[in-house]
This record gives structure tokens, sequence and C-alpha cells, in this order.
């Protein structure tokens, strides 16, 4: 086996092991029993069960799901432990996932957020820990136990070190975090041990606790976990036999490509492999061929589909001061509800805007990534014990976090794609509770009106389960001259009968759509003549953050009883 050297800031303790010359003990895969109910299932029963509950499976190898945790041949003192948690059934990638998992099977699962996807890798993770053996790999010859550093010298590779057995990967110290949380709520009962690794807290005390715990499973970010390996020798990857790779494609996004792989290449390559994601675009495509072998895939509902528990709404202004005056006007409604989760694109919005609010009266603070490890720490817990109800974040929080009573999510400035939208909206209508997502956009504004050419995308996907497109978003596209790039863009568009809130535009329609009371306000700022002028979107006329510092000062309207929220306001406030 050849060795490849990678730059040296990705070196893992210096380079990529040659796999060939360590002999690994066997590792059980196998762990599933087929529950005697599974095994009465015929193929029909599975093909009716698995297009109801929208799942679907690509790949070599198949398991039948399972609909209940008295399937999963768990140990009664986990199904106890979970049932403490008030889970009571599995989710739809639970019923799918844990028995591909259980299975031995490297999978690919891909479901919307909020969809249980941690617990179907933590239980697997678990039980396959529990059944390994425990003799350690050995060197097979001497002299072969080196590694190449990044100098092109050798060095001694300690396989006598003991090592974890079960490897997570996440993007985010939140979601790192989190995910061990959870873990340790099932691993203690059944004697086993976790740590978090993750950046901006002291790495030799991480280093401290390793040597301390001796874990069974790691759940670290990337590069934290590169750098306790380059420091020091009291860990290796050798005993590694279950890596997951959570958040996948936010983990590439973020620039980790590099380390994943480095990472992967130096745990043993027969290891079982889980990916999960809420996304899968061509470049995780492309990672899973390096990193897993023969994987299974399993898709609940549509890739990329937004959960269907959340309330999509969409409001459009012309300036950033009604834009500010509305937030103003419904924050006491949306906190009366719950927690609201506000989100912005730059650290520079979520400080201005978070003490904007503040100076308005209502408890909030912000969240970005720039904030020491330990403010976060004490934000997030201050967020999910109700110590305030208004969160306003960048993007750090888009992923992966669960916090319960999240009712309402403000996209205040849109995302730069629609794989980051759906994973923010995402933050609410969790494990089965309804939620609303709220997307402000401005007029003539080249970022949303980017953001709402992606969109259509979405839209295109959906289209063919019946689902409206919002005739604020319409209304968006028409008036600013958005350039559309769903494929079936033109059509949704342009017909009636696939988008029934288009009928509202046509004169005495009686489809379906037209429905008494929305839309029927003529805005006359969208008149043919005023557009002429300036109503289009043209080069150098965007207004918003790319041209201007944020303002957030009161509006003038407000005094005079919000102008900027008219009855046209309210009419191009579409729900999904």
């Amino acid at each position: 086996m050849s060795l490849i050297l990678l730059p040296a800031k990705f070196y893992i303790n210096t380079t990529i092991l040659d796999h060939s010359l360590i002999e690994y003990p066997v590792i059980n895969k196998k762990l599933y029993k087929e529950h005697e109910d599974i095994k009465n299932l015929s193929e029909s029963d599975v093909v009716s069960l698995l297009k109801k509950m929208g799942i679907k499976t690509y790949g070599e190898t198949k398991v039948k799901p399972c609909f209940s945790f008295a399937h999963f041949s768990f140990p009664q003192k986990l199904i106890d432990s979970i049932a403490k948690q008030n889970y009571f059934e599995p989710t739809e990638i639970q019923k799918q996932g844990i028995p591909l998992a259980m299975s031995g099977i490297d999978m690919i699962g891909i479901a919307k957020t909020g969809s249980g996807k941690t617990g179907a890798f933590i239980w697997p993770m678990l039980i396959h820990i529990m059944n390994q053996p425990k003799n350690k790999p050995k060197i097979k010859e001497q002299p072969i136990n080196t590694e190449i550093d990044k100098n092109g010298t050798h060095k001694e590779y300690n396989l006598e070190v003991k090592g974890p057995k079960g490897l997570i990967l996440a993007p985010t110290r939140e979601l790192t975090m989190q995910i061990f949380n959870e873990t340790k709520k099932y691993s203690k009962i059944l004697g086993l041990k976790v740590t978090c690794i993750y950046g901006g807290v002291s790495k030799h005390e991480q280093l401290r606790e390793i040597e301390k715990t001796i874990p069974d499973i790691i759940v670290a970010t990337p590069g934290r976990f590169i750098d306790i390996l380059k420091s020091d020798d009291s860990t290796n990857l050798s005993n590694i036999s279950f890596l997951v790779l959570d958040e996948a494609d936010k983990m590439l996004n973020m620039g980790f490509e590099t380390q994943v792989k480095s990472i992967c290449s130096n745990i043993r390559p027969d290891r079982q492999t889980l990916l999960f994601s809420a996304t899968f675009p061509k470049k995780i495509e492309y990672l899973c061929k390096s990193v897993m072998t023969n994987a299974t895939k399993v898709v609940v509902g549509d890739l990329g589909e937004v959960n269907e528990n959340i309330t999509q709404e969409f409001v459009v202004f012309d300036n950033e001061d009604e834009k500010w005056s509305w937030l103003m006007s419904n924050l006491v409604k949306y906190t009366i509800g719950g927690s609201v989760l506000i989100f912005v694109l730059h650290k520079s919005s979520a400080e201005l805007l978070s003490r904007q609010i503040k100076e308005s009266g209502f408890e909030c603070m912000c969240l970005h990534g720039d904030m020491h490890q330990n403010e976060r720490d004490k934000v997030i817990f201050g967020f999910k014990h109700n110590k305030f109800k208004i969160l306003v974040s960048t993007d750090v929080a888009s992923r992966g976090l669960d916090i319960k009573g999240v009712n309402t999510v403000v996209n205040f400035e849109t995302t730069r794609d629609v794989d980051s939208y759906v994973h923010r909206i995402g933050r609410t209508g969790r494990a089965g509770e309804k939620g609303t997502a709220i997307t402000l956009l401005l007029n003539r504004n080249d970022q949303d009106c980017l953001f709402v050419s992606k969109l259509f995308q979405m839209f295109d996907r959906r289209d063919r389960k019946n689902m409206d497109v919002p005739q604020a978003l319409l209304t968006y596209v028409e008036q600013n001259g958005v350039k559309l790039v769903g494929r079936g863009a033109g059509r949704i568009l342009k017909n009636p009968l696939l988008n029934p809130g288009l009928s509202q535009m046509v004169s005495g329609s009686r489809l379906p759509g037209n429905r008494a009371g929305i839309g029927q306000v003529h805005d006359t700022r969208t008149s043919k003549s005023k557009r002429g002028k300036g109503g289009g979107a043209k080069k150098g006329t965007s207004s918003g953050v790319f041209e201007r510092p944020m303002s957030f000062t009161k509006a003038k309207s407000e005094e005079g009883g919000n102008k900027g929220l008219s009855t046209t306001d309210d009419n191009r406030n579409q729900k999904i």
C-alpha cells in the first residue's frame, strides 16, 4: 500500500497508516436477530409499509423495517432506558436504519431535521461496542510498527495504547455536546464511557480527560480531534470499528473534507461506517464512495424535504425599517407561544440585532462562532431552560441542535443556499411538534432574489405532492424579475393547475386555489408603470447588508400605526 503525504496541518499524528501491516481482530458486525413479527411480513407487505412511511432504500442489501423497539433485539435495560426518555415508538429513519446498522452494513441515512437520526446511530453503536472482542490489534512483523511523519521520517506507532471503539464526528461544538449528552443517557447503564472533544476549550484538559476516562466512544469535531491525536500518543484509532459522520454536508461546507478523509484513512478499512445528513449533494456522494463500502442508502421523504410539521411563511418588505417594525410588532405574539430563534447571516448582524431587541424591552441573547466556548454553552443552556425566549444566531445554531419549545424560527436574513434554509427552519417542528418558520424578504435585494431563485428548486420537487407555491413568492418573482433555477420553475409559475395560488391572478378564475380573502388586494407599488422605473432587480440597486450597514432604527411609520404593515403586506404573508 502506498503512503500518501498530506499538508502538515491535516496530519493525524503524522500520516496515513499502511493497514496491511497490522493484524486487526475480527469485527463482530452481524448483531441483528430478526423478530418473528418481522419474519412473517411478506415482500408485498414490506413494499406497502415502506411506501406508506415514505421510506426508499438503495443498495445491494435489503433488511425489513421494524415497527417497535422490541423488534430491534436490544437488551431490555436499553429498551427501559429509551422508554424513560419518553420514546415509545421508533421514527421512520430508526425503523429502517437500526436494522441495517445492527446487521453490520455501511449506511447512508438521509432524513429531514428532527427525525430521530441521532438515535439511529447511537443505539446500534452501543450494541456494537458491547459485542466486540477484547483482544487488540498486533503488528504483523518487525520492524513495521512505524508510520511516516510530515518530514518523511519514521516513528513508532504504539498499538498498546488503549483507544476508543466508536467515533462520532460532527461539524460544530454545540452538536458534539448534544450528541455527547444523548449518548451518556444510554452508555452509563451499559457500562460504557464516552468523551466529548471540541475546540474553544483547553486541549490539555481534554487530553487529561481521555487518559483518565479511557473512553469507549469519542464524540468530536474533526479539527480538534486531529489536534488531540497530533499532540499526544495516549490514544490511537486502531481499535475503532464503528464510525459515524453526522451532518456530513455541513462538515464539507465548513471545509472539513480533508480532515474527515484523513481520519477515515487512519481507521481500519473493514470498519462499519454510518453517514447521516438532511441533504445529499454531489460532494457527499463522492465522500461516501471514498470512505464507505457497499453502503445502503435510506431516504425518508424527498431529499432536502422540509418537515411537514413546519408551516412556512414569507413576508416581503421594501426596506429594513419595515422589516424591523414588523419584528417588533410580532415578537410578543410569538414569545407567548414559545421560544423564538432568529437567524442572520453575519456575527455583526447577530450582535447588532440582539442589542436592538434588548433595548426594545425584550430578554434576548445572541450566538455566533466567534464567541468563547463557555459563553456559547451559557447562551444555549439559558435558551434551553427558558432563561430568555429570544435568541439571535448565525448559522452556527442551524445544524443538529435540538432545543425544545422553539415554536417560531424567523429568517431575518436569508441563507446563501436552500440546504442551509432547510436546516435553519428545522430547529422548530421537532419530535412531532408543530412549528412556524417565517422568512423576511426585501424587494430589490440581490441576496434575497438569489435565495428565492434557488428556493424554487425545492418547490419543483414538491409540486408533485400538490403543494402550493406561496403567493408571496410568486409576487416577489414577478416584481423583482427573479431568474428561476428549478427545472420545472416555468411550469409552476405559468400553470395554475400546478400552482393553485396562481389562480388568484387569473381574472374570473374558479379554480380550487381561488380562496376568498387571499391575494385580493393589489399593491399599487407593483403597478406596471412603477416597476418600469425601479421595481425590477437592477445591478447596483440592491438594498440591504451588502450595500450599507444594517439599520434597525425604529420606523417612522410606527408612530402612525405601522404603515409598513398595511393590509397589502399582510396579504403577502402566505403559508405553505
